[in-house]
Order: C-alpha cells, then structure tokens, then sequence
C-alpha cells in the first residue's frame, strides 16, 4: 500500500513518527496488522522520492472534532481521550502541541473527521535494501556500515563503480545505524540530482 506524506518528512526517516492518522475510505477497509507499506513523499509528481518501507503494526478507528459548540474532542475506537491521551497521540503523529493537530484536522477536513490510525514498525528508509552484514547495492554503489567500538559510532564505506574503475569513499561519526542509513540515502539522492 503505497502512503504518501508532505509534512513531517524528517520526522519519518528519523524513527520518530511510526504512525499516520488517514481518512477512513476503501483504501485503509482491508488494511490489517502485517500487511506492507510504502512510504513517499511527492508521490505522482517528477519530485517523488521513496522515504521508505514499514509493516503495518496496528490499525484504529479515530474521530477528531475539531471545534464546534462543544469544543474539542478526539474518540479512539469508542473511547474518549483525554487531554494527555490527546497530546501523546499529536506527539506521535509528528505535531509539536495539540493545538497544531487541532489546526491541521480543522484547515484540511473541517470540524468532522472520521478516520484511521496506522502504525507501522520495521521501517527501512529509502530505496536501499540492507541484507544482514549492513551493506546495500544499488546501481553502481554499494554501501557498507560497520560499528566503530572506540568511537561508539557508525562508519560508512561507499564503492563507486565508475569508467576508471572504483571510488571508495568514507563517511564516519553517526551515533545510530538508522542515522548512517539515512546518510546513505541523503548521498544517494545528491548522486542521482547531479
């Protein structure tokens, strides 16, 4: 199932939201735990750029008012959250405050929305595949990444298969493997723009 994102982007490819709140419709009714997901951003368009992939963990009826004569209110399933419950779930949808999430709902499906929230775990960024040792090949690149246990950092290594034969290029001092992942991607997506 191909999702395609305009905001929070960097937040994506961080780790840092694993979740999209999206409206209910026949795209999301067969949708069940397991099931794979594409993420974009700029999908359609000569901008797409593949942000990764996921595996759909979880799957929840939502409806966010966001401001009539009774004020605001969010339903999760059939229950009622509370102003804590409410800011958790905006956290992790990317917003900064519960007024941000309240603004968003409001200016793109007015007061009413009736929706899904769908989780998503293993994500694996970008358009490299990672086998187990760390290293991804695509085109004329291959990527390798390996922990440095006195810096406590991940390095990368880039071959570059050219007409003189093959570049190698390092990059080091990325305090995560999601983060030298990203790296790698960051450095694919320049490669490919020139």
């Amino acid at each position: 199932m191909n999702v395609n994102f305009t905001v929070f982007i960097d937040k994506i490819l961080s780790g840092e939201k694993r979740q999209t709140i999206r409206k209910a419709g026949k795209k999301w009714e067969n949708v069940k735990p397991g099931d794979k997901l594409t993420l974009y951003t700029g999908l359609r368009t000569k901008q797409c750029r593949k942000l990764g992939e996921a595996e759909v963990e979880s799957i929840e009826d939502v409806i966010i008012w966001t401001g009539d004569y009774w004020g605001h209110a969010v339903f999760r399933g059939k229950k009622h959250l509370t102003f804590n419950e409410i800011k958790t779930l905006a956290y992790l949808d990317g917003f900064k405050s519960v007024l941000d999430f309240y603004n968003f709902f409001n200016s793109h499906y007015g007061e009413d929305f009736v929706g899904k929230i769908i989780k998503w775990k293993n994500f694996e960024a970008g358009s490299l595949k990672w086998d187990g040792s760390n290293t991804a090949k695509v085109g004329n690149y291959a990527f390798h990444i390996e922990f440095n246990q006195q810096f406590k950092t991940w390095n990368v290594d880039i071959l570059i298969k050219n007409s003189a034969g093959f570049k190698i290029s390092s990059i080091a001092g990325y305090p995560s493997l999601q983060m030298a992942k990203n790296a790698c991607e960051n450095y694919l997506k320049q490669e490919n723009e020139k």
